[in-house]
């Protein structure tokens, strides 16, 4: 996000100019609309029913539901109903649909809104138009034409509905007679007369014979076991056998005729105390004995006939009642397949008279309705004339541009950031190059052109050395003499990928920051196709590097003092025509050799790196090199593509300067003003400034 900011930033020109530019364009457009009116009638949609349907529509219609609404709204838009307001108010003549192939489409797009009130039953109807009279006459002209429309639609609808209702009603008669004569012939035919009086009977029969089916049962059930206990002591055999029985236990004549038995054997016990067998009393009573146990035997024997047969009548009765019950069953089964039938063909009867009777009262309904002219839509309020147009919306429209505009022109600069691939950040150079960056260096033209001044550039650091440029320089001397732990480069070679992207710039402002800190620098110009710092520091040329290489001239005869700047400087001398040849050079490297015994600090301008050699074959014979990179030019592929050569040959590539930072971008103000670097940094001692000392970071000094 930080980063997506400061393009924004960078880019705010072309932001405000396109936000500008929609402004313009919305204040234009604005000024040159011609004014449009809008007019609105509302118009309330009841929810009542209409009186009179088709034979298929008898159940209500529920005209709450959103599709009746939505039917409605869209008939307001329809076709029909937009050429009806459209030749009653012969707008064919307004110039805006004079030679339209299709003016009423063109009219119910532009003209006509329809908008339902939310939570409500009503409807606005609005027309535009650029006439304010006008618009209010099309909108009290749609919405009359709509609530006469639909009136019509409803007396149409009862004529037709009368006269389809008239067809019907024949029909149905027939239905009904033809009904009523096949329930009456089915009745002849089966002698169902009284379908439910018949079933009550018959239920009533069902139950009282079924109540004495189950007494015949128990009956039968009681006299069984009597009978089975019969035949059990008829086996045993003798009229004795029967002596157990309850009935027998139970009779009172056999009863009384055992009690005269038994007084006869009393009478028979005393008179054989008093007589012999064969006296005549005594013979008496044995007659009468003999003749009491043969009425008893019988008797007896009577009774269990008696059971027997009332057994076997027992039986028979209830045969005869589960028979008579077989029966009633079968003719209720009978009854009730009867049933069914009749009850199919008198609920057709009754179907056919209730389809009659409502027919009959919705054709009454219909020549009713066909006199009333009820509507159940109506206007609430007509269309006025509008006194103020609704477009154009300056206010609104002004806005929309601001909006579209920043929208637009953020939208640019982040596509265009997108599109821009060099590298911006110190990230950026790390992650490519995999070395550190050293420093950040603002972009000091920029700065000078603010300032109006015409000195040169490369001399920022000894012309204000409290600057910030030169306060990024001595950042960046600080960086290279302990970028590494265990010694300093005292050869420091300074390139670039491509040309102008400021190695001669750091290589001078590098120096002179050395000088500054108090040690003995020499400045070598080992640019051999443009070398530029004779005229920087205004120094003769004649006798420069080439020549010590070439001719081994004694090496006081090239060195030039600047004075001013307490910076000894050998120029580049006549440019040759082999450089590279001249920098791989033995006699180069004894002279690079040379100057670092002789010196503290050997900085070195040398070529830029891509297609060239020079920078390759110096880089071998130095301690360090320093890579340069134009933020926002160089691009990552450049400047990787150039550095290639430098590790293969194995040069100690110590990390890389970024130049021409925006001075009031994020990342300067981040990496430069703090300090990007790998441990140290210096300030003024107080009371001191012409002393330097070196502090660490994380010291309290450096607070």
């Amino acid at each position: 996000m930080r980063q997506i900011a400061e393009e924004i930033r960078r880019r705010r020109g072309l932001v405000l100019a396109f936000a500008g530019a929609c402004l313009a364009v919305a204040l234009l457009g604005s000024l040159l609309a011609t004014p449009r009116y809008r007019a609105s009638a509302k118009v309330l949609i009841e929810k009542e029913n209409p009186n009179i349907l088709f034979f298929e529509q008898v159940l209500d219609l529920d005209t709450t539901q959103d599709d009746y609404y939505q039917t409605q709204y869209r008939i307001l838009k329809s076709r029909a109903l937009a050429e009806t307001v459209f030749q009653k108010l012969d707008l064919g003549r307004d110039p805006r649909y004079l030679g339209d192939d299709d003016a009423i489409a063109t009219f119910l797009d532009e003209a006509i809104e329809v908008a339902p009130i939310r939570s409500s039953r009503l409807v606005e109807v609005s027309a535009k138009s650029f006439d304010p009279y006008q618009a209010a006459e099309i909108a009290n002209a749609l919405a009359e034409a709509y609530i006469r429309q639909n009136l019509e639609v409803q007396t149409g609808m009862s004529k037709e509905a009368a006269a389809w209702l008239g067809d019907q009603l024949q029909e149905m008669k027939a239905r009904v007679e033809a009904s009523e004569q096949a329930l009456y012939d089915y009745q002849v035919m089966s002698g169902v007369t009284n379908l439910e009086e018949m079933e009550k009977i018959g239920a009533q029969k069902l139950w009282e014979v079924n109540t004495m089916v189950l007494k015949a049962r128990a009956d039968r059930i009681k006299l069984e076991k009597r009978y089975q206990r019969l035949q059990e002591l008829k086996r045993e055999g003798g009229a004795a056998r029967y002596q157990s029985l309850a009935e027998i236990l139970r009779d009172p004549l056999i009863q009384e005729m055992k009690i005269r038995y038994v007084d006869l054997l009393s009478q028979e016990s005393e008179l054989r105390q008093k007589y012999r067998d064969e006296h005549p009393r005594l013979l008496e009573v044995h007659a009468q004995m003999a003749s009491l146990a043969a009425r008893l035997d019988q008797e007896i024997e009577n009774l269990a006939s008696s059971i027997a047969t009332a057994f076997e009548e027992a039986r028979a009765r209830e045969q005869s009642l589960l028979d008579s019950l077989e029966g009633l069953k079968t003719e209720a089964l009978n009854l009730n397949a009867k049933a069914i039938q009749y009850e199919v063909l008198d609920r057709e009867v009754e179907t056919n008279r209730q389809l009659y009777t409502d027919m009959l009262k919705r054709m009454k309904e219909t020549r009713l309705s066909e006199h009333l002219k009820a509507n159940n839509i109506r206007i609430i309020d007509r269309a006025v004339v509008p006194t103020r147009p609704f477009s154009p919306k300056p206010m609104l429209n002004l806005l929309l541009g601001l909006v579209v505009g920043l929208v637009g022109g953020v939208s640019l600069a982040v596509f265009l950031a997108h599109l821009d691939d060099t590298m911006k950040t110190p990230e950026d150079v790390e992650q490519t190059l995999s070395v550190p960056c050293l420093g950040v260096i603002p972009n000091v033209e920029q700065k000078k052109k603010a300032a109006g001044e015409e000195a040169l550039i490369e001399l920022e650091a000894a012309k204000h050395p409290q600057s910030a440029v030169a306060e990024a320089y001595r950042g960046v001397r600080t960086s290279v003499l302990f970028v590494r732990s265990n010694s300093s480069p005292r050869s420091l070679l300074i390139t670039s990928a491509e040309a102008g992207e400021g190695k001669t710039l750091t290589a001078v402002n590098l120096a002179l920051s050395m000088v500054q800190a108090g040690e003995r620098v020499l400045l070598l110009d080992a640019d051999l196709r443009k070398p530029r710092l004779h005229k920087i520091f205004g120094l003769a040329n004649t006798v420069g590097l080439s020549r010590l290489i070439v001719e081994d001239l004694p090496l006081e005869q090239a060195v030039q003092r600047a004075e001013e700047y307490e910076l000894d400087v050998i120029p580049c001398g006549p440019v040759p025509g082999n450089p590279a040849e001249l920098l791989g050079s033995a006699a180069a490297t004894r002279l690079l050799k040379e100057l670092g015994r002789r010196y503290d600090r050997v900085v070195i301008d040398s070529a830029p790196l891509f297609n060239l050699t020079d920078s390759v074959v110096l880089s071998r014979s130095v301690d360090a090199t320093l890579l340069v990179v134009w933020v926002g030019r160089t691009r990552p592929a450049t400047v990787l593509r150039a550095s290639e050569p430098i590790r293969q040959v194995g040069s100690n590539l110590i990390g890389c300067v970024l130049n021409h930072v925006e001075s009031g971008t994020q990342d300067y103000y981040y990496y430069g003003r703090y300090g990007y670097g790998y441990g140290y940094r210096y300030r003024y001692a107080e009371g001191e400034p012409e002393k330097q000392i070196r502090v660490w970071p994380w010291s309290k000094k450096a607070a």
